[in-house]
């Protein structure tokens, strides 16, 4: 038998991508495989490689994803920012699935995941003169890279990546502002620069007054306000025993802010919790 005609090829492709959009990545992966085995030579089959490289690492089958993706980055210049992404985030699964008594080989990977993932945003941005939707597939990219390394305990480097995000200023979408200058202000007081957290969470709250994200900003300020504190305690200084008083004061408020305006946030009893421990610090037991 000869191959399908176009417009049955088509659909075929069509109802492929329609199980992965639904989050049906088995079924997805299946009809993909057997589109291109049917259509080896159709003009999509390569879009249905790449796609099946998506399932993959979707369904944590990440060593097959990146003997998939690989080729597709290196041969496909259409295709390779994309490749090249999806490619990361697999390398990104297998650093993260490495036995955490193996430091040494998980930084090694993870350095490897990082570098592919900031090597397909680079080649987005060069693809976006002639692919209009290069530039939000950078944006998409960049935000992954950030999020990676945060999880990956580099808070540093990943606010250098949403921060450079940021200073894009009018470039991204108003709700990926919030989203960047949220990740940015938790980065920075997770890598514990908490002044420049403050500051960008102040920001965050003046540019942003209705945005659902302003809980999780609130939330690092009041761990700011603790690490303040904690830090003081630390020198164990009778001297500075007000100054130490005023600092579980603040944070203490802080806390309770979080659990009283935004009781729906999903880390609101460890505000509950992050007062109780303020107040139990200042002898204020029965308030805790």
């Amino acid at each position: 038998t000869g191959p399908l005609p176009e417009y049955v090829s088509g659909a075929t492709f069509h109802t492929a991508g329609l199980k992965y959009e639904g989050g049906k990545f088995g079924e997805a992966l299946e009809k993909f495989q057997a589109f291109i085995k049917a259509n080896p030579n159709d003009p999509l089959a390569a879009d249905a490689l790449l796609r099946v490289g998506f399932c993959q690492v979707q369904l944590r089958q990440f060593d097959d994803a990146v003997k998939t993706l690989g080729p597709i980055a290196e041969k496909n210049p259409r295709l390779a920012d994309q490749a090249m992404f999806w490619l990361g985030k697999a390398q990104f699964g297998m650093a993260q699935a490495v036995d955490a008594n193996n430091p040494a080989e998980r930084e090694k990977q993870t350095k490897a995941a990082v570098d592919t993932l900031r090597k397909a945003a680079d080649k987005a941005r060069e693809m976006a003169n002639t692919d209009p939707d290069a530039k939000a597939r950078r944006y998409d990219m960049l935000f992954e890279l950030g999020d990676s390394l945060a999880i990956a305990k580099l808070p540093k480097e990943a606010a250098g990546v949403y921060e450079g995000l940021w200073n894009e200023n009018g470039q991204l979408p108003a709700l990926r502002r919030e989203e960047v200058l949220q990740r940015l202000a938790v980065a920075l007081g997770t890598a514990g620069e908490y002044q420049r957290s403050d500051d960008r969470a102040n920001e965050f709250r003046r540019l942003f007054p209705q945005s659902t994200l302003t809980g999780a900003v609130a939330f690092r300020s009041a761990e700011n306000a603790y690490a303040r504190a904690l830090d003081v305690a630390k020198l164990n200084d009778r001297n500075r025993a007000e100054e130490l008083k005023q600092k579980y004061d603040e944070a203490t408020g802080k806390f309770k802010e979080v659990a009283d305006k935004f009781p729906e946030f999903e880390r609101a009893n460890h505000a509950r919790l992050g007062a109780a421990v303020c107040l139990g610090q200042l002898g204020k037991l029965d308030d805790a």
